[in-house]
């Protein structure tokens, strides 16, 4: 499961990347009519999957632990 995670972390981070490249594309390009409005929506959108990304990535990392709590003790300590 932490795996599937992490993988679509990672394909999230790459379609927020896409996004924002066709933004800096079109806004470059002298032919292409720039809508504001669609460019600012496809920047919110990749704001949001960049956001999921994150929060998929970490949620794989508690995972690891189980159930989220902290880590338990090192071998020997003495209990809490």
């Amino acid at each position: 499961m932490k795996i599937l995670l992490r993988l679509i972390a990672a394909v999230f981070v790459l379609l927020g990347i896409g996004l924002v490249a066709i933004v800096i594309s079109v806004a470059a390009d002298d032919d292409n009519d720039l809508r504001v409005g669609v460019a600012i929506l496809y920047v919110i959108i990749a704001a949001a999957l960049w956001a999921a990304a994150v929060w998929l990535w970490r949620t794989a990392a508690r995972r690891v632990n189980g159930t989220g709590a902290a880590p338990p003790p090192p071998p020997g300590a003495p209990p809490a």
